[in-house]
């Protein structure tokens, strides 16, 4: 909450849109439901704010200490969740097209975005155990089990267990 309340600060300059945003994030019904039975997304969540928060800091100022913030909030996203890996593609990419519009030079980007990107696979391997005999091999593994995902959970309606694959058809119409 505290970093969301960071982002919308320096988003907006004002320290109450950001007590506003910070408000709303907490009294959000959905996310607080969701506290009750998925607590691995809020940690995720809060990991994705995290580094969505080190990102902005990072192309507002890039350097080595904002760098290595950055790499260190996404490389706990990705051990989070592996669909984190979004955070250094858009990193990469929002670098690039400031570079294109002038407002970066190449040569003073180039030494922080390669630090960056290194540090960050290093964390991520090192912060993922699994990883640490096969780092490419287990994590192109992940991924592709990533993909293949499925989750079919038992629920509880009404007093009665209800097994949701027995419900749910995605090929019916």
């Amino acid at each position: 909450i505290f970093f969301f309340y960071k982002l919308v600060k320096l988003r907006y300059q004002d320290w109450r849109m950001g007590l506003l945003g910070a408000t709303f994030l907490i009294l959000s019904p959905r996310i607080f439901g969701d506290g009750f039975f998925n607590d691995k997304d809020l940690v995720f969540m809060s990991a994705f704010v995290i580094a969505t928060y080190t990102l902005v800091r990072f192309v507002l100022k890039p350097g080595l200490m904002t760098g290595l913030w950055h790499a260190l909030a996404c490389a706990i996203a990705i051990d989070l969740r592996l669909m984190a890996v979004i955070l250094p593609a858009a990193t990469v990419a929002i670098l690039i097209v400031l570079t294109l519009r002038k407002e970066l030079t190449l040569s003073k980007l180039i030494p922080f975005v390669v630090a960056y990107l290194v540090l960050t696979g290093l964390l991520v391997i090192t912060f993922w155990p699994w990883l640490w005999l096969d780092p490419v091999g287990n994590f192109v593994t992940a991924f592709q089990n990533m993909a293949r995902f499925r989750h079919a959970p038992d629920l509880i309606f009404m007093g009665q267990i209800i097994h949701s694959v027995d419900y749910y058809n995605p090929n019916e119409t």
